[in-house]
């Protein structure tokens, strides 16, 4: 975990600032993976703050996790519905990923071609369409 904080009613806390955090405190508490009944590890939490946002950790609507009844960590809820909607996923990886195979398939196929010595109009269509479908792939992972 990144660093403590004291704001939340003085309480000296961790802040989970990422999924990484999250899978660390997890695994320090000894939490199943799926998060079910962290209750039997002595894991139960609170709701504070007063703004649905991301922005100002003295405001900001957070969950403040606690271990068998002391206040321990302390997560941005909306950050946490973030994390739940994918946000922070390898998303972008696997993506890439896909992008990364098509672009050296094409130039297998390339290469394939020039000693073949292909020149079909309906094989240019088709690697048309897979330039078009890596541009499409790598726009996607730049957005974000």
């Amino acid at each position: 975990m990144s660093y403590k904080t004291t704001l939340r009613l003085n309480m000296n806390l961790d802040v989970l600032n990422n999924k990484e955090d999250l899978v660390q405190f997890a695994n320090e508490y000894d939490l199943r993976a799926d998060w079910h009944e962290p209750d039997e590890e002595g894991i139960s939490a609170f709701v504070v703050g007063n703004q649905f946002d991301n922005a100002d950790i003295e405001k900001d609507m957070g969950l403040i996790l606690v271990k068998n009844g002391k206040p321990i960590a302390f997560v941005n809820l909306a950050l946490l519905c973030a994390w739940a909607s994918g946000y922070g996923d390898d998303n972008k990886c696997i993506m890439a990923s896909g992008a990364i195979q098509l672009i050296n398939d094409m130039k297998e196929d390339y290469l394939h071609n020039i000693t073949k010595g292909t020149d079909d109009e309906r094989h240019y269509e088709m690697e048309e369409q897979r330039i078009n479908d890596v541009v499409a792939s790598l726009k996607t992972i730049i957005r974000g």
